[in-house]
């Protein structure tokens, strides 16, 4: 009795696993990339970056094992890539512009009390319009692509991710 209970449970967890296209190792091996990431910004682990790698390597191949299915991935044009870009970033964008203006505006602040070349302001506004649109990672130095808010860059990976994915 005791085994066949197991057993319909194994069975109703493969069937559910199959209806939600979840892969529950690879999860796995995202959460533990999650927690090197976490460890990494609290100073407690030095190799953070070979979580972000694999985060971002099993994020894609999730993406590509839950839409690759017949029917749902097929060519799109560009319409339908910044769709699905939008889709995927809105839950997370309003947080992102809240932050952005916050930091913008305090940094605004600091700009306008000291005397600033034309070279500072145009940087500012520059890095502005990036991450307001979510480009930001897109500059290749450092500064560029921590702008205003450094943990952004990984919205603005992922967006671009999501544009070229469908």
């Amino acid at each position: 009795m005791f085994n066949s209970q197991i057993s319909i449970n194994y069975k109703e967890r493969k069937i559910l696993m199959k209806n939600s296209k979840r892969l529950e190792s690879i999860q796995i091996l995202r959460a533990v990339a999650f927690i090197a990431i976490f460890l990494s910004h609290v100073e407690l682990l030095s190799s953070g970056v070979f979580g972000v790698e694999v985060f971002l390597i099993l994020s894609g191949f999730c993406m590509v094992y839950a839409y690759g299915e017949t029917g749902k991935y097929k060519v799109t044009g560009i319409k339908e890539n910044i769709e699905f870009a939008v889709k995927r970033i809105k839950k997370l964008y309003p947080l992102h512009l809240i932050t952005l203006v916050t930091v913008a505006g305090v940094i605004a602040l600091g700009l306008i009390k000291k005397e600033n070349s034309q070279t500072e302001i145009s940087e500012f506004v520059f890095y502005f319009i990036m991450n307001i649109s979510l480009l930001h990672s897109l500059i290749p130095w450092r500064d560029g692509y921590f702008s205003f808010n450094a943990v952004s860059w990984y919205l603005s990976v992922s967006m671009i991710c999501y544009f070229f994915f469908p």
